[in-house]
């Protein structure tokens, strides 16, 4: 089955999700194994080729207040433990996903979509910059330095408001950026004079 939808600001969440989906769903070509790039960590890889905005990953459940290391941020304060696979995805500078979340505060429910940035090759790690989704990091997660590799790493992961500005507009122009990062940052109301 390919999944594969790129959202738009006017796209809602649960338009991008099919309907037989309801709590969790991996792409079949996606396998928890060792890091590529972090010892003694646990990734998710792709095990075959992967299009570009195929959804990879697709996570519903309870939200949380606290914040963890392994927990992705759904809203202000509000933040989801995506399953033994999610907790598995890895911060990248030069990522090749990127995140989309919800949350209805009524139920107390959230959830997660990943999809692919760009077409995602066998044995590559499936990463997303954190700093798309987090507005705040662990103790544990500013303390370490960012171990992607990557030709545009930063030397440390970021949340969204420490990110350099540049990169900020490319996240926004290109949608990659979480919905309540874009309305706590980017389009908050003129203060009237």
């Amino acid at each position: 089955m390919i999944l594969s939808q790129k959202l738009s600001i006017e796209t809602s969440f649960h338009d991008c999700i099919p309907s037989d989906i309801h709590h969790s769903y991996c792409h079949p070509n996606i396998s928890v194994a060792q890091s590529t790039f972090i010892q003694h960590q646990k990734a998710l890889i792709c095990n075959q080729f992967i299009c570009q905005n195929e959804l990879l990953f697709y996570y519903k459940d309870d939200f949380t207040r606290t914040r963890t290391r392994t927990s992705i941020q759904i809203g202000k304060n509000i933040h989801l433990e995506a399953g033994n696979i999610g907790s598995n995805m890895n911060h990248s500078c030069e990522p090749n996903s990127y995140v989309r979340t919800y949350f209805n505060a009524k139920i107390k429910k959230g959830a997660v979509a990943v999809f692919a940035m760009r077409d995602i090759f066998q044995s590559e790690e499936i990463t997303f910059d954190y700093g798309t989704t987090e507005t705040d990091l662990t103790q544990e997660i500013q303390k370490t330095s960012c171990l992607c590799g990557n030709r545009k790493c930063r030397n440390k992961i970021h949340s969204f408001p420490e990110l350099p500005v540049e990169i900020q507009l490319e996240y926004l122009k290109k949608n990659y950026l979480a919905d309540h990062i874009v309305k706590e940052y980017l389009f908050k109301p003129l203060k009237s004079l």
